[in-house]
């Protein structure tokens, strides 16, 4: 686990995509890591399945992930943990 909207996957570093949580030791950092921590949860919970939606701008795997079926940054967002994807940072 990295953060809320980034995850280690079988040695594969993978974002969620169209979702931004706040980052970790940041002004939010709160919500950062209830973020984190849900995400954690939830993927200890069930069955994993990684939709891969292309590269972001580091390189990295963007995909949409489930967990037995469910879309864990839909989950995120509606929790208010995170919000869509868009340029620039939380907290500003």
């Amino acid at each position: 686990m990295i953060d809320g909207d980034t995850i280690w996957l079988k040695g594969e570093k993978i974002r969620l995509l169209d979702v931004d949580t706040a980052e970790l030791g940041g002004r939010c950092n709160g919500l950062a890591e209830k973020a984190r921590d849900y995400l954690a949860r939830r993927l200890g919970e069930g069955r994993i399945t990684v939709e891969r939606h292309g590269f972001g701008v580091y390189g990295h795997p963007l995909a949409r992930i489930y967990v037995d079926g469910r879309d864990i940054g839909q989950e995120l967002l509606a929790l208010g943990l995170a919000r869509p994807y868009r340029p620039g940072g939380w907290c500003r």
